[in-house]
């Protein structure tokens, strides 16, 4: 199985999107990570379920458990990175 990767944009705006698949798929679909509240789980339904900032549900592609995976991840680059810029800032 491949992993997916973050595709980050510009972290300290909160543009940052992750795929639920290989990017190099025609199925790839890709969410803001700062606007994705919760992932849920509903039953007879094969996908996992987007909960946006706003309440809005998104069936997704993915099954919950890749999501609730792309979303840590994703959480962590962003922090990775934060600490990253901090770090510099402090240094300069």
């Amino acid at each position: 199985m491949q992993r997916e990767s973050a595709g980050l944009i510009d972290p300290m705006t909160g543009l940052v999107f992750f795929p639920t698949k290989s990017p190099k798929r025609d199925d790839c679909e890709w969410y803001a990570w700062s606007h994705v509240r919760d992932i849920a789980v509903f039953d007879n339904v094969p996908h996992g379920i987007i909960v946006t900032q706003t309440g809005q549900t998104i069936q997704s592609n993915a099954t919950a458990y890749v999501l609730k995976n792309q979303l840590k991840a994703t959480g962590e680059l962003v922090a990775r990175f934060q600490q990253l810029n901090q770090s510099s800032l402090l240094e300069s």
